[in-house]
């Protein structure tokens, strides 16, 4: 949970309990519930305290991992700095899934070289209501002076296989995935949330003494 809002949100927050100098517990708290308070104007020694459910809280009270802050108090979430690609991708999902439901038919509209009753008109546009909806109804028979023009390219037109590899490719790259160099995904994407998250409990779990040895 606290990778997740590392990455995504605005922070990674966990709440310490303590018996005397003893931590006995950590409480991950979601980012959206945590709000940085009375920040300072210092832009050396920032100092602030954190606002968590109409409560107030010390620094101190809190494992903090942020990533990419400019005060200490919050961070930048991956959503907040490549949201154009995110949404492209996500998109393009919804497109596909609107494919797959009407079994890929092509969009467009019906011509016709007469004027058509309103009971013919219900009619075909029930026809092609049935052929999107399922794949029982898979043909509609067009009259003499009817004629079907597409609106929208094909799947095919489109590319969407290439397109759907290179979100992907992208997302991998948003990450630092490698799929084959386990190696350098470790080292680009794991190894340095791992020490993100160390430092931060470092600064925030051990006692200042207790710093210059451990």
């Amino acid at each position: 949970n606290m990778v997740r809002d590392y990455l995504m949100g605005s922070g990674a927050y966990a709440y310490i309990r303590r018996d005397r100098n003893k931590v006995t517990g950590l409480f991950h708290v979601r980012d959206d519930y945590v709000a940085p308070h009375m920040l300072n104007a210092d832009p050396i020694h920032k100092g602030w305290k954190l606002f968590v459910y109409a409560k107030e809280y010390e620094l101190f009270e809190f494992v903090k991992l942020l990533r990419n802050t400019w005060n200490g108090a919050d961070g930048v979430g991956l959503t907040q700095e490549v949201a154009t690609a995110l949404e492209t991708a996500y998109s393009t999902l919804c497109y596909q899934l609107a494919l797959s439901k009407s079994g890929g038919s092509k969009k467009g509209f019906l011509k016709s070289n007469r004027r058509l009753g309103q009971e013919e008109i219900n009619t075909l546009k029930r026809a092609w209501a049935n052929m999107y909806r399922n794949n029982t109804e898979n043909v509609v028979v067009l009259n003499n002076g009817l004629e079907f023009q597409e609106a929208s390219a094909t799947a095919q037109e489109q590319q969407l296989d290439q397109n759907k590899k290179t979100l992907t490719d992208e997302i991998n790259n948003i990450f630092h995935i490698y799929p084959n160099d386990y190696y350098r995904t470790f080292k680009e994407a794991i190894y340095p949330i791992v020490k993100a998250f160390e430092t931060a409990l470092n600064r925030d779990l051990l006692l200042e003494k207790e710093k210059k040895n451990w």
